[in-house]
């Protein structure tokens, strides 16, 4: 056996202890150290769906919790914009599109897709008129305005008509009327073709168009109404439509106005003003696609100068017509038409008068009058003031009244009976006794009251003389115009022999009837208070009364 120096044996011995040692732990096992804790970041919502303006919510935590933490929140482009306060951040979407947000926090990034959508777009269409009515070959313009939100949309209008052959339209919106009969004309917004409206049109022809006169003499400065009246193709009146007028040779004769409308029964008045250049020009008047003309002379002197003027004084059958003529100091003669015929194609004159008259010399303008009578009544009336001098005639515009309703007429009592029904009855005041009264009634005009007949009685007694009325409540058998009336009355006589009683109706105008008066005697045994009260056919009814 080999043997070794000692002290080689110790260190060996050293060496194998110092392994063992680090190898092995108190309990002889083996010793590791853990690994560290995973970061997780997660972030809600995990995607954004917003729309352009609006602002959403977005959150992070990181596990495990951090005090230490920081969070970053950044947008790819400019679609989006962040404001982020730790964990917690606020989306603006700005622009419609795509984009992402990209969070951070201890070492971990979590990308959150984001889709914009584009704000929702309202419209909003207002337009007038609401509808049209025109005249062939007429234009009238619909007007339009369109608000969009958000604001700065496109606010352009599509015009279309559903009958360019009835209708057309332009792209302004002017209509124009092409022939009789209907069509619609539908608005429509540009930006949103859903937003639209139908707006009716009915297109009329005309079918005549004249003028009062077709020839006026004018001095410079005077001037000369005309009426100019517009027919349908049935003859009937076309109101609401606009007549033109112009002239061919302003420096003769002007017009005024340019247009105008008719009214309800087709006219529309104008006045033509000599210029400062003698001679002739032509006032022509259109619409509808006719056309009617009057030849004015334009000269030192002319034919007189005539304005009709409104009625006065109009009643149920009379009413006061008015004109002026222009007098400058040479004869005429000057009277009034008038009649029902809208034109007065047919009428009846009053007999001339001679001017200028002594009421008015030397003024500029003299005012006459007619009292016109035996007229119909409710009845329309035209009428216009006619003048003549050595140059001419001239006839003013025509105009209209209407006389009154007739008169109202009250209503008429008859038949009136009145008889004793019961002697000292026991339901009269001071056992008075009853009487029963009847009559009839009549009213043209239909409107007597059936609920609460305005009927008054008024009594009287005799010899005493004591009188009295009080409003009494009948039991009405009929309707407004005619029927009957009936009821009771309570009366005690006292010392009195006899007791006139007398009736009177009044309609809910106020109109009062004729009175009906009846005389009853005292009946033998009948109670001696004196008084008198009315009773309904159902029971007494309170009203004033009169004792002796």
């Amino acid at each position: 056996m080999r043997s070794f120096p000692r002290t080689r044996r110790l260190s060996s011995c050293s060496l194998l202890a110092t392994v063992a040692l680090s190898a092995c732990g108190g309990g002889g096992g083996i010793v590791s150290t853990p690994p560290p804790p995973t970061t997780t970041l997660s972030v809600a919502p995990t995607s954004l769906s917003c729309t352009v303006g609006q602002t959403v919510a977005l959150g992070a935590t990181l596990s495990p919790s951090s005090a230490t933490a920081t969070f970053t929140f950044t947008p790819s482009n400019t679609s989006v914009s962040v404001t982020a306060t730790g964990p917690s951040a606020n989306v603006a979407c700005n622009t419609a599109g795509t984009s992402s947000i990209q969070v951070t926090a201890g070492g971990q990034t979590v990308t959150v897709p984001v889709t914009i959508a584009p704000q929702p777009v309202t419209v909003l269409l207002n337009f007038s008129p609401t509808e049209l009515s025109l005249l062939v070959g007429a234009t009238q313009r619909i007007t339009t305005t369109v608000t969009t939100t958000p604001p700065g949309g496109n606010t352009a209008v599509k015009f279309t008509s559903s009958a360019p052959q009835i209708a057309t339209v332009d792209t302004l919106g002017n209509v124009t009327g092409v022939s009789a009969g209907t069509a619609r004309i539908n608005v429509a917004s540009v930006l949103l073709p859903t937003v639209n409206v139908d707006v009716p049109v009915t297109v009329v022809a005309a079918g005549s168009l004249s003028l009062s006169t077709h020839a006026v003499t004018l001095t410079p400065g005077t001037a000369q109404q005309i009426l100019a009246t517009l027919l349908s193709t049935t003859s009937g009146p076309l109101g609401g439509a606009t007549v033109t007028f112009v002239s061919r040779n302003p420096a003769v004769a002007a017009v005024t106005p340019a247009s105008g409308t008719t009214g309800a029964a087709g006219t529309v008045q104008a006045t033509i003003t000599g210029g400062n250049t003698p001679g002739t020009a032509y006032v022509v008047a259109t619409a509808g696609g006719k056309a009617d003309s009057v030849l004015v002379t334009l000269a030192t002197s002319a034919a007189p100068v005539v304005t009709t003027l409104a009625a006065t004084n109009v009643a149920a059958t009379s009413a006061v017509v008015q004109g002026n003529v222009a007098q400058d100091g040479k004869p005429y003669t000057m009277w009034f038409e008038w009649g029902t015929s809208p034109t007065l194609a047919t009428s009846s004159s009053s007999n001339p008068s001679n001017g200028p008259p002594a009421a008015c010399p030397g003024t500029a303008v003299c005012t006459w009058s007619l009292t016109l009578s035996s007229l119909t009544s409710g009845t329309t009336y035209f009428y216009r003031a006619v003048a003549n001098n050595a140059v001419g005639t001239t006839r003013g515009a025509i105009m209209s009244f209407t006389t009154l309703g007739a008169a109202a007429t009250a209503p008429t009592l008859s038949n009136l009976t009145v008889t004793l029904t019961t002697l000292n009855d026991a339901t009269c005041t001071n056992t008075g006794s009853s009487f029963a009264y009847s009559f009839s009634y009549s009213d043209p005009n239909g409107d007597v009251s059936t609920s609460a007949p305005a009927l008054t009685i008024a009594f009287a007694f005799a010899p005493s003389g004591t009188t009295g009325s009080f409003a009494a409540h009948p039991t009405v058998t009929g309707n407004g115009t005619s029927g009957t009336m009936s009821g009771s009355l309570c009366t005690v006589f006292g010392t009195n022999t006899s007791a006139t009683q007398s009736f009177t109706l009044s309609d809910a105008a106020g109109n009062a009837s004729n009175t009906l008066s009846f005389t009853v005697q005292k009946p033998a045994g009948a109670n001696v208070v004196a008084g008198v009260r009315a009773q309904s056919s159902a029971g007494p009814q309170p009203s004033p009364r009169s004792r002796q």
